[in-house]
C-alpha cells in the first residue's frame, strides 16, 4: 500500500476510535451508567493487517482498561507482535495491551482459560466453533466476514468485483445493481436478504446512498462519507456488534 494511502487510512481509524472513545465516555458519566469491567480479553487476530486489525479488536478493550492480550497464528507470533508492542507504546497503554508470547493454538491448550472474560476471533467460522467448543459461545465473539459487495445504482464496467478468493474481507467479492425492493446480479433478481446471507460480507458498500444502515444484521456504508467504518465486520452469525460499537 502506498505511503499516503496508509496514512488515510490509519488516521481514519483512529479518528473512528477517537470518535468511540467520546462517546463512551459520555455514556460513563451518565446517571446510572455502570461501566465497571473485569477480566481479560483473548483477541485472535489474522495474519495481516495487523495495525488496523489492532485498532479495531483490541484497542477499544485497553482503553476501557481492560487488559488484553492479542495472538497470531505460528508464522505471525514476532511480527504481529511487534505491531501490538508499538502500539501499545505509542497510545500509552502498555499495561494493559499486549501481545501472546506464544500462537495463538499453544496458548488456548495452556493459558488458564477461566481467566478469559472474552474471546474476540477474527478469522474463519471454523476457528470460531473450536475456540467456542474451549470457552463456551457466550464468551466468544466472531469476526468472520468473508468479503464486500457493493450496491450500485446502475451496472458499471469499473465495477471492483472480483470472483478470486483474497485474504483480505475488504476485496469485494460481488456487485449488484439496485432494482426498487430487489438487487440485480450478473444473471439473478436477489432478495437483499439472501444475498447477504449467501455472501456472508464484513460490509456492504451502498453506491446508491438509500439502504438502511444494516441489512439482516450486515452494517452498509456509504463508502466517500467522513467516518464511515462504524459497524463494520458487524457478524451476525458470530455475534461481533460491528467495530466501534462495543456496548455503550
Amino acid at each position: 500500500m502506498p505511503v499516503a494511502i496508509w496514512r488515510q487510512t490509519l488516521t481514519a481509524e483512529l479518528l473512528e476510535l477517537k470518535a468511540w472513545s467520546y462517546r463512551k465516555l459520555m455514556a460513563c458519566n451518565a446517571p446510572g451508567t455502570n461501566c465497571g469491567d473485569d477480566g481479560l480479553v483473548f483477541s485472535l487476530l489474522p495474519g495481516y493487517g495487523f495495525a488496523l486489525h489492532v485498532i479495531r479488536r483490541a484497542l477499544p478493550f485497553a482503553f476501557l482498561r481492560i487488559p488484553v492480550m492479542c495472538a497470531f497464528s505460528r508464522e505471525h507470533v514476532i511480527s504481529g507482535g511487534r505491531v501490538v508492542t508499538e502500539l501499545a507504546r505509542a497510545l500509552g497503554v502498555e499495561g494493559r495491551l499486549g501481545p501472546a508470547r506464544s500462537d495463538a493454538r499453544t496458548l488456548l491448550e495452556q493459558y488458564p482459560l477461566q481467566r478469559i472474560a472474552l474471546a474476540i476471533v477474527t478469522g474463519r467460522r471454523e476457528t470460531v466453533v473450536k475456540v467456542r467448543h474451549l470457552l463456551g459461545a457466550e464468551r466468544v465473539l466472531g469476526c468472520t466476514g468473508r468479503c464486500a459487495i457493493e450496491i450500485l445504482e446502475r451496472s458499471s464496467p469499473d465495477s471492483t468485483a472480483s470472483s478470486s478468493a483474497g485474504r483480505s474481507c475488504t476485496a469485494i467479492r460481488a456487485a449488484f445493481v439496485k432494482e426498487g425492493a430487489r438487487w440485480r446480479g450478473r444473471k439473478t433478481l436477489w432478495e437483499p436478504s439472501v444475498a447477504v446471507h449467501r455472501l456472508h460480507p464484513s460490509i456492504i458498500l451502498d453506491r446508491t446512498g438509500t439502504l438502511e444502515n444494516a441489512i439482516e444484521g450486515y452494517r452498509c456504508i456509504e463508502p466517500n462519507r467522513a467516518l464511515n467504518l462504524r459497524g463494520f465486520a458487524a457478524d451476525p452469525q458470530f455475534g461481533w456488534p460491528g467495530d466501534y460499537l462495543l456496548a455503550l
